[in-house]
């Protein structure tokens, strides 16, 4: 059901702790502030959705990116995204000259352990 006009929401002055939703000048509901909160989090969550839909080409090209370097994390949890960077990553010739694996580009070993090994449990 679709309904046009305008919404608005205002505090209600009987009972601050709700919001009264106008529509088209006329009050429909009474929300309590907890609801509202609840609310306005699925809004969030459907917007940030939706951004990701949209912005997925770039997210892709980026995550490849971050792949090809070898970072822990990803941008996204999607995991069609995901599988769509690995593949860019792997495949995708412009990413693979943006961002070729040539390890550390320094002479030296970076960052190598060593095991020191003490007798009967000395440290």
């Amino acid at each position: 059901m679709k309904q046009k006009g305008t919404l608005t929401l205002q505090r209600d002055s009987f009972d601050p702790s709700r919001t009264l939703m106008i529509l088209n000048g006329q009050a429909v509901a009474s929300i309590p502030w907890q609801a509202c909160n609840e609310i306005a989090d699925s809004f969030r969550r459907a917007a940030r959705a939706g951004e990701e839909y949209e912005k997925a080409n770039i997210i892709i090209a980026q995550d490849a990116a971050l792949v090809r370097t070898g970072a822990p994390f990803a941008l996204s949890n999607n995991p069609k995204i995901r599988e769509a960077a690995y593949n860019d990553a792997q495949w995708d010739s412009a990413t693979r000259k943006a961002m070729p694996l040539r390890g550390v580009p320094s002479r030296k070993a970076v960052g190598t352990p060593s095991l020191i090994k003490h007798r009967n449990g000395e440290h």
